[in-house]
């Protein structure tokens, strides 16, 4: 590929969120949610993080739901079990997740997504508090005279782990 095509291939997405691991709420906030985001990276051609979940059942299904187009469509990527989390009263487990990020890139694309866990026929979601977890690119990367769209606007605030 010419330099320029590769350049094109790749672009980091930065996250609209603060760390959830370091908020003073993240374990209050997983007990009455049974779900919620530990981290999430750029990883090369994906998007990677880990999930935290309560231990409320042996059999669980844990998911993100994810967009690429301000919810136009959408699509699902399971969570694999990656390791327990957590003990006495917030007994959890962690599950790791990962994305593909569109090859090239379009210009100002940003990932929105929302976790879903479901055990014993209840499902409980992580949605960032009703804002959904973003991902864009850097102001830097952006153009300058583009203008806002709603996936700019989609989440100003929330937070990430960077794992």
């Amino acid at each position: 590929l010419p330099p320029q095509d590769t350049l094109n291939l790749w672009c980091p997405l930065e996250p609209t969120f603060p760390d959830p691991l370091s908020m003073p709420d993240f374990l209050p906030r997983l007990l009455a949610q049974c779900i919620l985001l530990e981290g999430a990276r750029a990883e090369g051609s994906c998007i990677s993080g880990t999930i935290r979940v309560l231990n409320l059942a042996y059999e669980k299904r844990v998911s993100v739901r994810y967009t690429w187009d301000s919810w136009a469509t959408q699509r699902e990527a399971r969570a694999s079990y990656a390791a327990p989390a957590g003990r006495d009263r917030d007994h959890a487990d962690r599950f790791a997740f990962r994305l593909p990020l569109p090859v090239p890139l379009p210009p100002g694309v940003s990932l929105e997504f929302a976790l879903c866990y479901l055990v014993g026929g209840k499902e409980f979601w992580d949605n960032n508090q009703g804002r959904n977890y973003c991902l864009r690119p850097p102001p830097s990367v952006e153009e300058e005279d583009e203008p806002p769209s709603p996936t700019r606007d989609c989440c100003e605030t929330g937070w990430i782990h960077f794992i």
